[in-house]
């Protein structure tokens, strides 16, 4: 109703979905914390910033491919075409060792592996974020394309609405 700039709605928007995103990771945190006894209070800072950065990541590509397409039908048919492309070339479904050469130096940048390799890197082996400096980097890098390709695909689709 009261007339905000775009980039005041793009940010609020994406930090609205970065809240609920805590809220929902808290639960599950707290729960697996409970039920399995992971001691996550010694690497909670690395994880909450790995988390913050996997989340903000997925947000701004969530939110530009939104913003893109102009039925509802059509963005979560491309959001679940991207999260099985995302899973198929991940360490979930198919090793990324089996992927061909050529692919296998792609691969490596999709944000899920990115991100899994993280926090496997941080839970298990309890590595510090200097070690992870590629990682982050390719994650913020990821972020940054996204969020200006989000907030650019919604002011040119906002003139066509």
């Amino acid at each position: 109703i009261t007339p905000t700039s775009d980039f005041t709605f793009y940010i609020a928007m994406f930090f609205s979905s970065l809240i609920i995103l805590t809220f929902q990771l808290a639960v599950l945190f707290s729960g697996l914390f409970f039920i399995v006894k992971i001691p996550l209070s010694i690497l909670l800072l690395r994880v909450i910033l790995i988390l913050f950065l996997s989340a903000s990541t997925f947000i701004s590509l969530g939110m530009f491919i939104g913003y893109i397409f102009r039925s509802e039908e059509t963005a979560l048919l491309v959001s679940i075409s991207g999260i099985l492309l995302f899973m198929f070339f991940s360490n979930t479904i198919l090793p990324i060792e089996t992927v061909s050469g050529i692919l296998q130096k792609y691969v490596v940048y999709n944000p899920l592996v990115v991100s899994d390799s993280m926090l496997k890197k941080v839970i298990l082996f309890d590595l510090g974020l200097g070690s992870l400096k590629s990682e982050i980097y390719v994650l913020l890098g990821t972020l940054g394309i996204f969020f200006v390709l989000a907030f650019l695909a919604r002011k040119v689709t906002k003139r066509f609405v």
